[in-house]
């Protein structure tokens, strides 16, 4: 079946993060990686279609980044050539895994970044286990790669949310946007 445009391929159930708003935060047996083996035979066959990959997961480098950074070492190895798209957390985001992503397949706007909001008291609020400047240090690794933008996801209305968080989180969307030239 396909989803907005791609072809979902999971990589994990489950999630070790304690997100107040997720359903699947606290997974009684945490994350649950499928073999890295499968996965690159189901992105093969899929690949045969020509299709958008939607690597699906709660996050892909959660718990950390591992598993996402073998999988994008055996996509390279493989000459699997698609498009790839999937969610990340800002949270030990770096510029290995930024280079081993846009070698495998991903572009910047398809490294979907799920910020949930970018107010430190919101963000601890909801036991969302970043904070500003870990987006902030993300954002820079795109902006360092002369990224044409990036694709985030937030969510508007979390506990702790007021008229001030509002506010900051409308500002750092203008900020933001002038940063990648839009």
């Amino acid at each position: 079946s396909e989803w907005v445009g791609h072809t979902p391929v999971r990589i994990s159930y489950g999630c070790n993060g304690q997100c107040m708003y997720c359903v699947e935060r606290n997974a009684e047996n945490g994350v649950q990686f499928r073999p890295l083996t499968d996965v690159i035979e189901e992105i093969e066959d899929v690949g045969k279609e020509g299709k958008s990959i939607w690597l699906a997961c709660s996050e892909a480098n959660m718990p950390n980044s591992n598993y996402i950074t073998e999988l994008c070492n055996m996509v390279v190895e493989r000459g699997i050539n698609n498009r790839f798209t999937s969610y990340f957390i800002p949270k030990n985001f770096t510029q290995a895994m930024y280079e081993k992503l846009i070698c495998a397949g991903f572009t910047s706007h398809s490294i979907c970044l799920g910020i949930s909001h970018i107010s430190n008291k919101v963000l601890a609020q909801n036991h969302i286990p970043y904070r500003r400047e870990d987006i902030e240090n993300t954002l820079d690794i795109f902006l360092n790669n002369k990224a044409a933008g990036v694709t985030i996801g937030l969510i508007l209305g979390l506990d702790g949310e007021d008229e001030e968080s509002f506010s900051e989180l409308a500002e750092w969307i203008v900020q933001s946007s002038k940063k990648f030239g839009s």
